[in-house]
């Protein structure tokens, strides 16, 4: 199988497309897609949706689509039945599939796609790396996966600005300190009737429930 070509001495030789049903995070993910493969390869990449005008490709032209689109449902890619987190990455032809379960797995395969394949890295919300690559090819590609912990939290502002673009792009569903708005994928909170501190919730401290039972209250 020859390398695809995504961008060719900066000039974009691929097109994003996103299903007409986008939510709010695969249409982050669409334009994070864009922003850093422009900052990559110098390139403008554009965005488009699945069923409008110029939404086809040229021949020969490479198209990435992003989330439940048709193509990935032609890729074998059925969303609809993938977990909220799990994300696929593949490639057939000239055609690259990023898609996942809603709300995240989408938002998790451009991310996984432009750390491990083609090389960005966030180090914390200040400092990230963007390789500089002009030209911009990838080989056979078919990867997918799921976090292994159904929660990942901090629990300081230190790594981690008010930013939710940190978050997401670390793959951190939940912040103890500061939201993580929807369009990032949101938080998975642990809970009700809250995330943590909760005994007092369950066990209220009265008089008559301490005489009943001293043992729960030590």
């Amino acid at each position: 199988m020859q390398d695809l070509v995504l961008a060719e001495n900066h000039k974009s030789l691929a097109t994003i497309l996103v299903a007409q049903d986008a939510i709010a995070p695969e249409q982050t993910a669409a334009r994070e897609l864009a922003e850093y493969l422009g900052k990559v390869t110098g390139a403008e990449f554009g965005v488009v949706t699945e069923g409008e005008q110029n939404s086809t490709p040229e021949a020969g032209k490479t198209l990435i689509a992003v989330g439940a689109t048709r193509h990935a449902r032609d890729m074998g890619i059925n969303t609809n039945l993938l977990g909220p987190e799990h994300w696929f990455m593949r490639r057939k032809g000239n055609l690259l599939a990023l898609a996942g379960g809603r709300p995240r797995g989408t938002l998790y395969a451009v991310y996984h796609f432009l750390e491990d394949v083609v090389g960005v890295h966030w180090w914390s919300a200040w400092a990230e790396h963007v390789p500089d690559k002009p030209t911009l090819t990838i080989g056979p590609l078919d990867r997918h996966g799921e976090p292994a912990f159904a929660q990942r939290a901090m629990a300081t502002t230190a790594a981690f600005s008010p930013d939710p673009r940190s978050a997401a792009r670390n793959r951190i569903n939940f912040h103890y300190c500061l939201p993580i708005s929807f369009e990032y994928g949101g938080e998975n909170k642990y809970g009700p009737p809250n995330f943590c501190h909760t005994f007092w919730y369950y066990i209220p401290p009265t008089e008559s429930l301490f005489q009943q039972h001293p043992e729960w209250f030590f």
